[in-house]
């Protein structure tokens, strides 16, 4: 099975991303990264403040259609515990029975579940304009061990988020802001290597820096960037052409 664990793989298939013309083509995009990280469905969906008094929502999926039928007839969105979480926190939420509290959540899980939806994991992403989005990448029923799997997949969930959230918006006109930003030589260095997958201890190794020098240079990035985490940062980057 062909990953994303390979650092040079992964930064090209997610430049192909910001290279999406139209929905169709970032759909089939984010299809293709779902594939190679061994998961089998997938299913994106944001909402874009357009101003104070209207949205914009937008749905990317490859979920069974019985179950997106399913889905939207019973309004299942006002009690799916992945989109409450999304709407609150920025962590992943692995799709436990914990999650699922309420008797009608219960119901819910098991009809998932006999839809093919059982073991999956939940990736908010939010910015500063007040859009929320959420990407929920689920594994088919032949996986083994699908805890583990999840664990080891955590890092580039929220990475994939992010450059699909950016390239939504992009897409239905959001992003007007210019990408590029007047990095420094170790911003970018920092960049590269956060972009590689490397935690702030090892770029800090790396650079021969402290780990508080790169936490202060990725500050300045993101602020450079105008964004709020560092995964966004480097799909800004990538966008521009910096990694």
């Amino acid at each position: 099975m062909e990953t994303l664990h390979d650092t040079s793989s992964a930064l090209s298939l997610l430049k192909k991303v910001n290279q999406c013309q139209n929905e169709q083509q970032l759909e089939t995009i984010l299809h293709q990264l779902t594939q190679h990280l061994g998961f089998e469905h997938f299913f994106y969906r944001a909402r874009f403040m357009l101003d104070r008094s209207s949205s914009l929502d937008r749905v990317l999926s490859n979920f069974p259609l019985a179950w997106l039928q399913h889905y939207e007839n019973n309004n299942l969105s006002r009690i799916d515990p992945a989109l409450q979480h999304a709407e609150r926190k920025l962590t992943p939420m692995v799709w436990e029975p914990k999650i699922f509290v309420t008797e009608e959540q219960k119901r819910f899980s098991a009809d998932a579940k006999r839809h093919g939806l059982e073991s999956g994991v939940s990736f908010p992403v939010h910015n500063k304009d007040g859009d929320i989005g959420m990407l929920s990448l689920v594994l088919g029923a032949d996986v083994v061990d699908a805890s583990e799997f999840i664990q080891e997949n955590l890092f580039y969930g929220p990475l994939i988020a992010n450059f699909v959230h950016e390239a939504m918006s992009r897409l239905v006109n959001k992003s007007g802001r210019a990408l590029k930003a007047p990095l420094t030589p170790r911003e970018l260095e920092c960049l590269k290597w956060i972009a590689g997958g490397k935690s702030t201890w090892e770029t800090a190794q790396i650079l021969h820096l402290s780990e508080h020098g790169v936490l202060h240079h990725v500050r300045n990035i993101m602020t450079k960037f105008d964004v709020t985490s560092r995964h966004q940062a480097v799909s800004r980057a990538v966008a521009c052409g910096l990694v």
